[in-house]
């Protein structure tokens, strides 16, 4: 019975072992050993990604190449001791991930993703802009679709996160984006900056937390809700911010709070934030530089001041 028994954990020990080896050997990790970047090169991988593949890019330049490809889990940067620095660039095909995306997961290298031209991404439950703490993440959208989370389940982990424990930046200025559950800015922690100046932007609820921050320079960001109570969010220029139509003035009333305690300005609280309602029932928020006749009496008014407060000194 006891020789039966230690045969039986010596087998699941090995089956253990052979699991193990079996899933290591499914990632497919970036070998940057081919004549050039280009995913579809066999040479630059230890294995090349299939249908289900999770895939590791821990350096050098990759540019997306494959046509129509789903994924398990794609990382840029997952090797903890690494300070190499990642960068993927998909601006055609049709990219999924069955489960998450991460850009900047581990290591103090820097994760880039770049999207653009008429490519089409999706993260089925999430997408972070850097993970651990130390960690450095950058998405660079240009143009295409990028879909993060279709379930739409709303936590922490299923989100779009721009920054979580480490520093993530977003750079926009075309293209859509639509987070389905939320996004988070940043998801935990860390620090996190979204720099928008083109396209539109559909963040679902917009969460700032007090390093968060947006300078929205150009383009359309159309929320559902706003939880703004610590960052900032910056209109200048040709931003536009919007409220949806269905959240039954839940949404605008939110942005009309954040707005109250100057955690939603125009030109970093020098200007003038501009409420419109709209017919389809949706809210815009502009910015506008107060008048260069206002700026001057506003100057004068603080020299008289100045004057009497030294004639009474």
């Amino acid at each position: 019975m006891r020789k039966n028994l230690q045969k039986i954990m010596a087998f699941s020990s090995v089956l253990a072992l052979l699991l193990t080896a079996s899933l290591a050997q499914a990632a497919s990790i970036w070998t940057d050993a081919g004549s050039d970047d280009l995913w579809s090169t066999a040479a630059n991988w230890n294995t090349p990604p299939t249908s289900g593949s999770d895939v590791n890019i821990n350096f050098g330049t990759s540019e997306y190449d494959a046509g129509t490809l789903g994924l398990g889990v794609m990382i840029l940067n997952a090797d903890a001791g690494s300070a190499a620095d990642s960068e993927l660039t998909i601006n055609s095909g049709v990219l999924t991930a069955a489960s998450f995306m991460q850009a900047g997961s581990k290591g103090t290298g820097t994760g880039t993703l770049n999207i653009g031209g008429d490519a089409e991404v999706t993260a089925e439950i999430s997408l972070l802009i850097s993970n651990s703490g130390g960690t450095n993440g950058v998405l660079n959208m240009t143009g295409g679709t990028l879909t993060i989370n279709n379930g739409g389940q709303n936590n922490w982990y299923n989100t779009f996160g721009i920054g979580d424990a480490g520093t993530g930046v977003m750079n926009m200025s075309g293209g859509t984006v639509v987070a389905n559950a939320g996004t988070k800015i940043p998801a935990r922690s860390g620090n996190g900056t979204l720099n928008m100046s083109g396209g539109l932007f559909l963040p679902g609820t917009l969460s700032m937390l007090g390093s968060g921050l947006v300078n929205l320079s150009g383009g359309t960001m159309l929320l559902d809700y706003a939880d703004v109570s610590g960052g900032l969010v910056d209109i200048t220029d040709d931003g536009l911010l919007m409220t949806s139509q269905w959240t039954g003035g839940v949404g605008e009333g939110q942005v009309d709070d954040a707005i109250a305690n100057e955690r939603i300005v125009a030109y970093g609280g020098t200007g003038i934030v501009m409420k419109t309602p709209n017919s389809d029932g949706t809210v815009s928020y502009t910015a506008r530089v107060p008048e260069p006749t206002t700026v001057t009496l506003l100057g004068l008014g603080g020299l008289l001041l100045s004057l009497r407060r030294r004639r009474r000194s």
